[in-house]
Parts: C-alpha cells; structure tokens; sequence
C-alpha cells in the first residue's frame, strides 16, 4: 500500500487501525464502504433547526461516510435559514452532496429528521431540534421530545445533527454497536434539566454578537464559522469578524473542517473563512501568524475570542490579550476520547494560566503499532510514521457540536442566560456532561461593550409547499 504521510492521512482511518487493529489500506476500505441515508417529511419546511441539521449531516455525513451521503426529502422546500443565491432547502443540499450509487436499502446508517417513521429501519435515529435544544431518539420507540413552537433557529439543530452522525458513525463502524439504542441530547439554555421537555427550552433570541474574534481555524474554527453563517442575523454587515490562523489547508482538513474541499488545499484558512463569511455579508480581516504574547486586542477590535487551539502553549496566553470574554474549546484526540468536548469560559473561577501550567509536560507517545504499520519496508520506527501515527483524530462531526457548546455559551451570553466556567460533554454517553456553574451572571454592561447586533425576525415555511 502507499504509506500515509502527515499532510496526506486520513484521520479517522488513523482512529480505525487503533481501534479495529487494522491496515491503513482496511481502515481506508472501510470508510469508503460506509453510506449515510437522510429522509425528511414535510416537518423540515417548517423548522429552522430542522433545516440546519439537515445542512450538518449532510456536511459531517460525507466526510466520514466515505461511500456517499443519500437525502430523501419533499421538493422546493423553502428555505428558512441565511444561504447566498438560494430560496429551497433543496438547491442547499444539493450544493453539499456527493449522492451515493446504493439504494437505501443498503445503507449502514440512516437519519430522520422531526419524525418517527412507519416503517422499521434497525439502528436508525430521530433527529429533534429546536433552538435551544437537539438530539436523538432511536426509531421505533414512541417519541418524547416537546416541541415548542415559535422559537426556533439553527443551534439545537447543528448539535443534533453531529451527534446522529457521531452515533451512526460509531455503529456503523463496530466500535460502540449500541450507541444508536437510546435517547440523548441537550438543552443548551439550561444544560442540566431535561432536554425531552418543553420546559428546558430558552427564550426567543433577542441579540447576537456584533464581533467575534476567531483564534484557529482548524477543524473547530471553521465548525464555528459554519454555526455562525446559520445564525438569524438580521443584518450581517454589522458584524465584523477577526480571523487568525498561520497554516494553510491540507488534504485532512478536508476530512474534518466543514469549510474545506479539495478546491482549497494550499489557501490559508484566514482565506478560506473570510470568503465564506463574506458571502454570507459579514466583514472580515485577517491575522496570518501565530497568537503569541506579542497579540493585543486594540480597542476597535472584536471583544470576544473563541479560541480553537490543539496546543497548550498560546491557551496560557489567552487573558493577557485584551480580550473581553474569551470561550475556549478543547478536544480529545484519540480513538478513545477524540469525541470529548471541554469548553473554558474566561474570565472564570480558574485563569487560563493556571490550567495549562503543567500541560507541556504530559506528551503522549504515539500508539507503537501504528507506527509499525506506517513504516516503509525496511524501515524502523521512521520520523514521518512517528509524526503521521501522533496526529490526533479529528472529526467534522465531534466539530459540528463542539461549536454547537461554544455558541450555546455565547448566546446564552446575549440573551441574560445563566454562566458556566466550564463545561464538559461526553457525547458517546451524556449523562456523563458536567457544567461548572459561575457565581457571576452576564450583564447588560458586559454585553453592551462587547457590541450586539438584532436578530431576524424568525421565517415560516409554507407547509403547502413541501408535498
């Protein structure tokens, strides 16, 4: 087989080999043998956070489930969500999807989305979502989830739709075969109740930020540019964004960042990210070397960072910029824990600083029998195998809802929601989440000096229109 490079290897097939104890070449095989069905009834012409989620699986579907992503779904459904030069649902799909050759039939994993179905699909899951809240309910069991008509936006629905493909993925591929079989989900507006209840749901949006300062745009920067351009702005060109990123795109980036296509590969991503904001009508500039001790937030600037960094050497440096509220967001990166999600919200109970004191000295060697596996014929324990076997997986789906908890920090930020300091989701079992409540809620001051800008009045779909 041609052995895989650190610019070349695919991530997840890196995640397979450790968890399967394949090749390359099989864990490679796998992925492009693995096919996702999405089927929609007419309930997606009425719901933002529905349309959304659609828009996510299909987006994360494709970059893991290599043989090809399959929508069913009524036709010229309108379009409820910001996309530039589009009116239908369909024509957005579209735009998105690699179509798989299979029938549905032979799909390995299959989605609803807002509804339980007739027929029995084994393994197949609901997807539920409102504004605040998402998740999934598996097929054939009677459904639970409260809607709560007349609040309804992108956010609940992204985070939903990560974790359906996250199960399916985990299913489809035998390393969790059980992970389709129950309900989960969340309520971002208030994390710790039940997210199944209507009374778990948040307000109507009443603000969004007028700027954002973007700190990597890696496989999580660019998931939370994709929540963003999702988000009711109802004038983007009063929102300016600050993008920083030194690196340029690579053949896994297209793997894992929702903004990537082999198109991009040698663009930087400050590049990438400013052409898809400012399609959308929001205003950027760009920041194309590293976040060190030398980068000050001048007063102009964007307040709020949301910061995406694999290392943690810049985190340290994090409250010494300037920087109003910075939100962090960390991931783990192997096979085990590369779906572990841990959000910092500064200032907080604990200075950055301090969290990451020590962390340089806790390097983890790379797994011994991939690097075996990568190494050329006759060779021993080569420097790229060693290099290409430490990378971390990284996945567009884990990224999708990673974004999903930034955001739901953030927005609870601009809507007088309560604070948390920290929070940490294990989306293979969410009963696991724990959310570290502030003694200091948001303030109207806070919020002002940051700059907001007014959310769109929400848009209702014809249901006449979808048949």
């Amino acid at each position: 087989m041609t052995i895989p490079r650190p610019n070349t290897a695919n991530r997840l097939a890196l995640g397979l080999m450790t968890a399967r104890g394949i090749g390359y070449a099989e864990a490679v095989d796998t992925l492009e043998r693995l096919t996702l069905r999405l089927v929609c009834d007419t309930e997606i012409s009425r719901s933002p956070a529905l349309q959304a989620a659609l828009l996510t699986a299909v987006n994360c579907g494709r970059r893991a489930f290599l043989g090809g992503v399959r929508v069913e779904m009524p036709e010229d459904v309108p379009l409820l969500l910001p996309w530039p030069g589009r009116t239908t649902l369909n024509d957005v799909v579209t735009d998105l999807q690699d179509y798989i050759s299979a029938g549905s039939d032979n799909a390995s994993q299959t989605i609803f989305f807002g509804f339980h179905p007739e027929e029995e699909v084994p393994h197949a899951v609901v997807v539920r979502a409102t504004g605040w809240r998402g998740g999934i309910e598996p097929v054939g069991e009677k459904g639970l989830f409260q809607r709560h008509d007349g609040n309804d936006f992108a956010l609940g629905g992204i985070f939903a739709a990560g974790l359906a493909v996250h199960r399916g993925f985990l299913r489809a591929t035998a390393i969790s075969i059980f992970a389709c079989d129950e309900r989960a989900g969340i309520s971002f507006w208030d994390p710790n109740a039940d997210w199944l209840s209507g009374g778990s749901e948040g307000p109507p949006l009443r603000a969004l930020p007028q700027g954002l300062w973007m700190l990597g745009l890696g496989h999580l920067g660019q998931a939370f540019l994709w929540t963003l351009g999702l988000l009711p702005y109802r004038n983007t060109a009063e929102c300016e964004l600050m993008l920083q990123d030194f690196d340029s795109i690579e053949q896994p980036n297209v793997g894992s960042g929702l903004l990537s296509s082999d198109a991009d590969i040698g663009s930087y991503k400050t590049r990438l990210g400013s052409r898809w904001l400012e399609s959308r009508g929001f205003r950027t500039k760009v920041c194309e070397r590293p976040f060190d001790e030398t980068t000050i937030r001048r007063a102009e600037e964007p307040a709020i960072a949301l910061c995406g960094f694999d290392r943690p050497e810049p985190r340290r440096l994090l409250e010494g910029a300037n920087f109003l509220r910075v939100i962090e967001c960390g991931l783990g990166g192997s096979i085990n824990d590369f779906d572990l999600i841990h959000v910092h919200n500064f200032p907080g109970s604990r200075t950055a600083a301090s969290l990451w004191e020590n962390s340089a000295k806790a390097v983890t060697a790379p797994n011994a029998k991939l690097v075996d596996a990568l190494s050329a014929p006759g060779e021993v324990c080569g420097a790229l195998a060693i290099e290409t076997a430490g990378k971390s997986v990284s996945t567009s789906f884990i990224g999708a809802m990673a974004a999903a908890a930034v955001f739901g920090e953030l927005l609870r930020a601009f809507n007088k929601g309560s604070r948390y300091d920290e929070t940490y989701l294990s989306p293979r079992n969410l009963a696991d989440c724990h959310f570290s409540s502030s003694s200091r809620r948001y303030t109207s001051t806070e919020i002002a000096a940051a700059g907001f800008c007014e959310v769109a009045p929400q848009r209702s779909g014809d249901p006449d229109a979808a048949s």
